[in-house]
Formats: C-alpha cells, sequence, structure tokens
C-alpha cells in the first residue's frame, strides 16, 4: 500500500521518472517492488542497487528497470567497463 501512495505522488509532482530501491540489505528494497509498479506507470524506472556484476543488469532488463545506477567507487574498473557495453 504504501509503495502505491509513492508511486501516486511522484506522479502528481510530474515526476520525469521514478527511482526505485531493490537493495534489501541495506534499504529493504525488493526486485518485486520495482516489477509492481514498472506494471501502473508510464515513466521510465531507474532500479536503485549496489550492481556489481553484469548478471544484475541483465536482472534489471528481466524486471523492468529502464536505468540502473552505477557507482564507481564499488566496481572493478574491467567490471565497471562490461556494465556499459
Amino acid at each position: 500500500m504504501i509503495l502505491y501512495k509513492q508511486q501516486k505522488a511522484y506522479e502528481k509532482s510530474n515526476a520525469d521518472c521514478l527511482s526505485v530501491l531493490t537493495d534489501e540489505p541495506f534499504f529493504q528494497g525488493k526486485n518485486e517492488y520495482l516489477s509492481l509498479i514498472k506494471k501502473h506507470v508510464d515513466r521510465p524506472i531507474l532500479r536503485k542497487d549496489f550492481i556489481i556484476d553484469s548478471i544484475q543488469v541483465e536482472e534489471s532488463r528481466r524486471i523492468g528497470a529502464d536505468a540502473i545506477l552505477l557507482i564507481g567507487e564499488v566496481l572493478e574498473p574491467q567490471k565497471a567497463a562490461r556494465a556499459l557495453c
């Protein structure tokens, strides 16, 4: 219920995109949150998580993310280059 209230608040404010936390250990997010919200909005969705592997990039596509947050400080240089391709 809280998810939908937040989603509606973003829509009412005419936000250009939505940012959804999917990191569970630190922020209590879930992939399911992004998938659920994606079904109900027509705006792009940014997945906010600690993306450290190309498997997570593919997972992001699968769950409906339009964009991902990459934090250079936590990525090894080779993995960062692969994630961007």
